[in-house]
């Protein structure tokens, strides 16, 4: 076994508390690779942690006299670089600079002290200064991603628009979910009057035709060629078709959205690779064969760019069975629910035995409701692998289920999965109100604006006001199956709808537009009689506040104005009230 598989075996054991583990594969993995900083100081936590001081220090010590090129720069270049930092904070830009410099004195290759004397620069108007300190740092780390970054917002305020977008890409190709080179790719496209291409970057998707005009050199390497010759494939489920009834709505005319009269589920599969790798990340899942082609059914996101990219984190090898079940948007509950946890039932259905599979690579394990849900499933939590620690994986045998149907939307035997596993053991020990109204008022966006006004209109009709980030996912699941009406904007919260009785009563209000069917669909799929309400335009809300509107970057995350009037109104045509 190689010193990485063990050290991924003793951070496993470590995060679940087994520090005998822990210790017994940090050493097997010292005697493999005895020059590896990290393991000594992995090893030192682990031993402090057992109450074994004394051999915690001898590994600290270890760890501190690994030569210099493995573990730090230059320590009085260390000190310089903090004052540097202080200064800089205090406003004393010609005090900082000269501490950066001598840093740099003393360890020409201090790309972080290269990357901040380049801020200073640019805040002190030598533009061109700041570039060359950038274009250094990027010479010195070539996998830095605050000097890539950096240097494209340098080119932009330069006019060089091309240089700063190309900048943005290799910022990615390091960290593919770095959340501000997507904003900044989105206002330089939106500035070339690409308006088509800026809008995915704002869902943090780059697109393909810019990974083509920008940086034609990566773009040679993406191969989307089928792969099924390549892996291994069981299909499971055909092609389906369901058919819809149109919402109910106090509006004259149906939204567009709602005017679809059937969908079409695409077929599932499972498909095996040898030997090969996958990339999961918030936005992004891209699964890749042992001849790098991309599997391009589950690819989602930036998938191409992890494809081409030569600066990601060298891959975490695994030994045996991985299947890798991390999906765009999986640290997020509805995805979760309706694209991730679905594909338990594939492996099911797939006839493949779960104690065969030797770990699942999931999106996160952080969450409540992550634990909660795989514990539920029955699946041992040692075996689970969080893409957010582990982004960049291969396997002996990589065993991928596809999505359950298209990315964000859930299907007839997904619904029936989830109820089947999870209404058994709801929380029924606690009496739940049968009217309730989702708040979504910790969210950063998609949140009702006048939601005092919304909560007081509906609790004079016996409404309830609820939080689901504060309940268990037992809760959740006990207070949705047992609610008669749900009145709620639209967000996750409205995945748990999948768990009520047929006939309940839902009512999701929208921003004009950020219009979405994925709640419509779980209530055609589960009997559920469906409401929608359009709000009204924010603009009007902060006019009448004497307020500016706040800026937003894409209209799925505009926040939500709800005309009470309105609101009345669809109540009433729901039969609730008076």
């Amino acid at each position: 076994m190689k010193p990485e598989n063990f050290k991924l075996q003793a951070e496993l054991a470590y995060q679940n508390g087994d520090l005998a583990t822990a210790a017994t594969a940090c050493q097997q993995a010292i005697q493999l690779n005895p020059h590896q900083a990290s393991l000594y100081s992995l090893l030192g936590q682990v031993l402090w942690d057992m109450g074994k001081t004394a051999a915690a220090q001898r590994c600290y010590e270890q760890w501190r006299q690994m030569p210099p090129e493995i573990v730090a720069i230059n320590p009085e270049a260390v000190a310089y670089f903090d004052k540097a930092n202080t200064l800089a904070v205090q406003g004393k830009l010609s005090e900082a600079v000269a501490n950066y410099e001598q840093a740099l004195h003393l360890e020409p290759n201090y790309a972080a002290a290269w990357v901040n004397l380049g801020i200073i620069q640019r805040k002190l108007g030598n533009l061109d200064g700041a570039i060359r300190c950038y274009r250094r740092a990027c010479a010195v780390n070539t996998n830095l991603v605050d000097a890539y970054y950096s240097l494209s917002n340098a080119w932009a305020e330069k006019g060089e628009i091309t240089k700063a977008i190309a900048c943005c890409i290799q910022a990615l190709e390091i960290k593919p979910d770095f959340e501000p080179a997507y904003s900044n790719l989105q206002y330089l496209l939106l500035q070339q009057g690409k308006i088509n291409s800026a809008f995915p970057c704002a869902l943090h998707i780059l697109p393909v035709e810019v990974l083509q005009e920008f940086y034609p050199e990566l773009f040679q390497m993406v191969d989307n060629d089928d792969t099924e010759g390549r892996s291994i494939r069981q299909y499971i489920h055909n092609a389906t078709t369901i058919y819809l009834k149109p919402p109910k709505t106090i509006d004259e005319n149906l939204h567009g959205s709602f005017k679809w009269r059937r969908y079409i589920y695409p077929s599932t599969f499972i498909a095996q690779l040898p030997s090969g790798r996958a990339w999961g990340d918030a936005y992004t899942a891209a699964v890749i064969t042992a001849d790098d082609k991309l599997l391009s059914e589950v690819a989602r996101g930036s998938a191409e760019l992890i494809l081409t990219s030569r600066k990601l984190p060298h891959p975490t090898h695994v030994e045996g069975n991985l299947a890798f079940l991390s999906v765009r948007g999986g640290n997020t509950y509805y995805h979760w629910m309706a694209d991730l946890l679905p594909k338990f039932e594939l492996l099911h259905l797939g006839g493949i035995d779960i104690s065969t599979i030797d770990y699942f690579a999931v999106n996160s394990a952080d969450l409540l409701y992550q634990r909660q849900s795989v514990e539920l499933l029955g699946i041992d939590p040692k075996k689970i692998i969080p893409s957010s620690q582990y982004p960049h994986i291969t396997a002996k045998n990589l065993i991928v289920p596809s999505l359950p149907g298209n990315q964000g939307i859930m299907t007839q035997w997904g619904a029936e999965f989830l109820r089947r596993q999870f209404l058994p053991v709801a929380d029924t020990n606690r009496n739940f109100p049968e009217k309730i109204y989702i708040s979504r008022q910790s969210a950063s966006y998609r949140r009702v604006v006048n939601e005092s006004e919304v909560v007081d209109f509906l609790g004079k009709l016996g409404f309830v006001c609820v939080r689901m980030e504060m309940m268990s996912f037992a809760e959740q699941v006990a207070m949705f199956a047992g609610a008669k009406v749900i009145v709620a904007p639209h967000g996750a919260g409205l995945t748990n709808t999948v768990f009520c009785e047929a006939g309940t009563k839902v009512i999701e209000m929208f921003a004009r537009q950020s219009v979405s069917i994925n709640y419509w669909l779980i209530a055609e799929l589960v009997g559920i009689d469906y409401y929608y309400l359009l709000a009204d335009g924010l603009d009007k809300y902060y006019f009448q506040r004497g307020e500016d509107k706040p800026p937003c970057n894409h209209p799925l995350y505009e926040d939500i104005y709800v005309n009470i009037s309105r609101l009345g109104d669809i109540l009433r045509l729901a039969g609730v009230g008076s």
